[in-house]
C-alpha cells in the first residue's frame, strides 16, 4: 500500500502583497534569515543589531526600494504570517539600493557604495525567501518562489536569481529541487554566495506543476488542482475555455495526495445533499483586497446569500460593491470560497464570468442549500 503524502485539513494559506504597516514584523522574519553575523556587518563594528533593524523597517515602509514593501510577498496560514519572499528587477539594482547605501552613510558611518553587485539584468532577483520554523514543510516556500516567477514572467524577464550560503545545507538542498543551478559565486554581505538560478522560459505551471484531476458531479465534471499540501484551484469544466479544457490531468499522482482525495470525498458528498461544510486545506494568491473578500465568502453560512452592496458594507467599503464583483469573478476556488451565495439586489448575479453554465450552476447550488431565490 502506497504512503500517502499528507496535508493539514482545513489550513488555508495565503500569498499577498505586503503592506507599510507589515514592515516590523517581516523585518524580524528577514532579519533571522540573514543571520546576527550578516546583519552586523552592514551595521559595523560598536553599533546594535537592533539599528539594523529600524534601518530595515524604514526601508520596507518606502517605495522604490530593495526592501521595499513593493517588492514583497507574504505567505500567511489561518492569517498568521507564516513566509516572505522580496524579489526585484535585476536591472534596477543601483536605483533600488541607493536609499540604503545613504542610510547607512547616514546612521552608521558605513560607506557601502563599493559593494558587490547580487544580481544584474536579466533576472528576478530574490533578495529574501524565509519560512517560520513551524510552517516549514508546508509548500510555502515553494508557493512564494512560484507567484515571483509569475511576477517575473509579466515582467518579461525568464530567469529568477538568488544567493546562497555554502554553509546553508538545508537551503541548497531545498533550492536543487527545485531546480535552481549554480551559475557563479557573487560577493554578499562580506563573503562568498553561491549564484543560483531558475529558468522560466518552459513557463511558470512546467516550472512549477500542479496535480490536476477532473471529478464527475451531478452537477458536471469539476477540476481540481493542487499539490501535497493544498488545492489552488477548483472550477466547473463546463465554465472553462477551451484552452483551459485541454490541460492534462494526473488522476494516479492524485490518489497519492491526501489534499485530493479529502477533496473529491467532501465534494462529491456536498454535491449529493449529504455534507454542509467543506474543510480542506487551501491557498490563496490574490491582493490584500481581493484576500478580504474571499474570507469574508467563506464566513457565509450554508443556504443564505448575501448582496454585493451589502458585503461591501460589511468590508467598510459601501461604495465598492463592483470591487467586491471582481474579485469574487477573480475567485479560483469556486465551491471552497462559495462565491455562489453572493448575489445581485434584484437578480442572482453572475457566476464563473456569467457564462450561460455558470449561472445554471448558481441556481442548483442555491437551489441544493435550500437558500430563497
Amino acid at each position: 500500500m502506497k504512503k500517502l503524502k499528507t496535508s493539514r485539513v482545513g489550513r488555508t494559506y495565503t500569498i499577498c502583497p505586503a503592506q507599510p504597516s507589515d514592515a516590523p514584523q517581516l523585518a524580524s522574519l528577514v532579519m533571522r534569515a540573514m543571520g546576527k553575523e550578516c546583519c552586523q556587518w552592514f551595521v559595523g563594528k560598536g553599533k546594535k543589531v537592533s539599528d539594523f533593524k529600524k534601518a530595515l523597517i524604514s526601508l520596507m515602509e518606502q517605495p522604490a526600494t530593495q526592501y521595499s514593501y513593493q517588492n514583497t510577498l507574504c505567505a500567511y496560514v489561518n492569517n498568521q504570517l507564516a513566509g516572505v519572499l522580496i524579489a526585484y528587477d535585476g536591472a534596477k539594482l543601483h536605483s533600488l539600493r541607493a536609499p540604503f547605501i545613504q542610510l547607512a552613510q547616514e546612521r552608521w558611518q558605513r560607506d557601502l557604495s563599493d559593494i558587490a553587485d547580487e544580481t544584474s539584468a536579466g533576472e528576478l532577483y530574490v533578495d529574501t525567501l524565509a519560512v517560520k520554523w513551524k510552517f516549514r514543510r508546508q509548500g510555502i516556500a515553494t508557493s512564494l518562489l512560484r507567484a515571483a516567477a509569475e511576477r517575473a514572467t509579466r515582467l518579461g524577464i525568464e530567469r529568477i536569481g538568488l544567493l546562497v550560503d555554502d554553509s546553508n545545507l538545508q537551503a541548497q538542498k531545498f533550492y536543487d529541487k527545485v531546480g535552481l543551478k549554480q551559475v557563479g559565486v557573487n560577493m554578499w554581505g562580506g563573503h562568498a554566495m553561491r549564484h543560483l538560478q531558475l529558468d522560466l522560459s518552459a513557463g511558470v505551471d512546467n516550472v512549477f506543476p500542479y496535480t490536476t484531476v477532473i471529478i464527475d458531479t451531478p452537477f458536471g465534471p469539476l477540476r481540481l488542482c493542487g499539490d501535497a499540501h493544498a488545492l489552488v484551484k477548483c472550477q466547473w469544466a463546463d465554465t472553462l475555455s477551451p484552452a483551459e479544457r485541454l490541460v492534462s490531468t494526473d488522476d494516479a499522482q492524485a490518489e497519492e495526495l491526501q489534499s485530493m482525495i479529502l477533496a473529491k470525498k467532501q465534494l462529491t458528498n456536498y454535491l449529493k445533499g449529504r455534507r454542509r461544510t467543506l474543510r480542506l486545506p487551501l491557498r490563496l494568491q490574490g491582493t490584500p483586497f481581493q484576500q478580504k473578500v474571499w474570507q469574508a465568502l467563506r464566513q457565509i453560512p450554508f443556504g443564505q446569500t448575501i448582496s454585493y452592496s451589502e458585503l461591501a458594507a460589511q468590508l467598510g467599503c459601501p461604495s465598492a460593491s463592483r470591487a467586491v464583483a471582481q474579485a469574487a469573478r477573480s475567485n479560483p476556488l469556486n465551491l471552497l470560497v462559495p462565491c455562489h451565495r453572493l448575489v445581485g439586489v434584484r437578480s442572482l448575479g453572475g457566476y464563473c464570468g456569467s457564462v450561460p453554465a455558470g449561472l445554471r450552476l448558481k441556481e442548483q447550488l442555491l437551489s441544493l442549500e435550500g437558500a430563497r431565490l
